[in-house]
């Protein structure tokens, strides 16, 4: 594998062939990053990883649909999982409540100073991943590649066939894009320790029971994978499955329908001609 192709061509190696090993390298350079995006939403390493997987499922199911760079698709396809997640979660949704409740009624009490004091990232990272599907591609993307994949700008800048200086003012318009769409909804952080923060926890090492599984994946992403029959938690599903469990009865059925008929004529012989000439003499 070569770690020069770009992703659009890996991404077009597993749509046109099934290369599994384009699919392994795709996992290999945003799992981190896929995981990273959910757990910022979910608040929750088992739940995150459950997520990552079904980020990686739909890719493997149907890798056409990334019409963008692939690192804005899995990211903007994670933190819409990941807040449609929530969503559906009365208990989470109810919590928020709460918390906006009590939010208010401290609101009501803390000093200008304390109003100015800079958020944590718990409190601004779900923030940062919404706000960054609205930012314009190019701006967005920049952002991504620099931030969660943790790439540099030198190699951004290449990529992207841009001089350094360029890419260096994107990222600084982006992040100030950033900054302000945080502050319309009453997150105040200023330009230099919103870099700080994205550097220091945007990035997160993926567990092992999750590279398991996109391991696993990988296995079934090859010409010869059914995925049609094949959940993402490897379990068969579908038609296919219930026309082989017929076929499996019907194999069973009929060799016991061929046993009985065996027996039966082992327990009643056929006379033979010597039997019919001694009843014929005995007569």
């Amino acid at each position: 594998m070569a770690n020069a192709d770009t992703d659009m061509v890996l991404l077009d190696r597993f749509a046109k062939s099934r290369d599994s090993d384009a699919f392994a390298e795709l996992i290999q350079r945003y799992a981190h990053m896929v995981f990273a995006s959910c757990f910022r939403i979910l608040k929750d390493s088992n739940r995150a990883q459950e997520a990552s997987q079904e980020i990686f499922f739909k890719l493997l199911k149907n890798p056409g649909s990334v019409t963008q760079s692939v690192g804005a698709w899995l990211h903007a396809t994670a933190v819409n999982f990941s807040l449609d997640t929530l969503r559906s979660d009365s208990a989470r949704v109810r919590r928020e409540q709460e918390y906006a409740s009590r939010q208010a009624r401290e609101h009501t009490t803390q000093s200008p100073a304390d109003a100015a004091s800079e958020p944590t990232w718990a409190e601004l990272s779900g923030h940062v991943d919404e706000l960054l599907c609205e930012l314009p591609d190019e701006y967005r993307e920049i952002l991504i590649a620099h931030y969660l994949q943790g790439r540099t700008q030198n190699e951004i800048a290449v990529e992207l066939n841009l001089s350094t200086a360029t890419l260096s003012r994107r990222v600084t318009a982006a992040i100030a894009m950033l900054q302000q769409k945080l502050k319309s909804r009453g997150v105040h952080i200023a330009p230099i320790a919103l870099c700080g923060l994205f550097k220091d926890h945007a990035m997160q090492a993926v567990p092992e029971a999750l590279r398991a599984q996109l391991g696993k994946m990988t296995m079934v992403s090859g010409p010869s994978g059914n995925l049609a029959a094949v959940s993402s938690t490897g379990v068969a599903s579908g038609p296919s499955v219930v026309w082989v469990v017929i076929a499996i009865l019907f194999a069973c059925i009929l060799a016991g329908f061929i046993s009985m008929l065996i027996g039966s004529r082992r327990s009643h012989p056929t006379p033979t001609g010597n039997v019919s000439a001694d009843i014929s003499y005995q007569r």
